[in-house]
């Protein structure tokens, strides 16, 4: 699935894929709304929020298998490592595009319990 390396996810659980799932329905309702905040934050430059989020999405995202997102977010961080909090304006349409293309993912994998 673009943006989740499943098998790579489930991996990271030691192979409990009912975890790995527990997982993604814990990210979609802790994160699902990210998108929308996030650029109101890059707008208003509130670079607390904005850190905090980064720091800990980057945890999460890597055991997720969600790769994409997680360099997304290295990336960010990486302007306040450098001082440079000026250029996370790219991020205002970049986040939330990675971030629901993510949970567009993680819900397809899921749904295949319902299927």
């Amino acid at each position: 699935m673009k943006g989740l390396d499943v098998e790579a996810g489930i991996a990271m659980h030691e192979g409990d894929e009912v975890l790995y799932k527990q997982m993604l329905r814990e990210f979609i309702a802790l994160y699902g709304t990210l998108g929308k905040q996030m650029p109101q934050w890059i707008e208003k430059r509130e670079y607390d929020k904005i850190k905090l989020h980064c720091v800990k999405l980057g945890s999460k995202l890597h055991s997720l298998g969600a790769y994409e997102m997680e360099e997304a977010v290295a990336r960010m961080k990486k302007f306040f490592i450098y001082g440079t909090e000026h250029r996370i304006d790219e991020f205002k349409e970049v986040f939330p595009e990675k971030l629901n293309r993510l949970i567009i993912a993680m819900r397809l994998y899921l749904q295949g319990d319902l299927l």
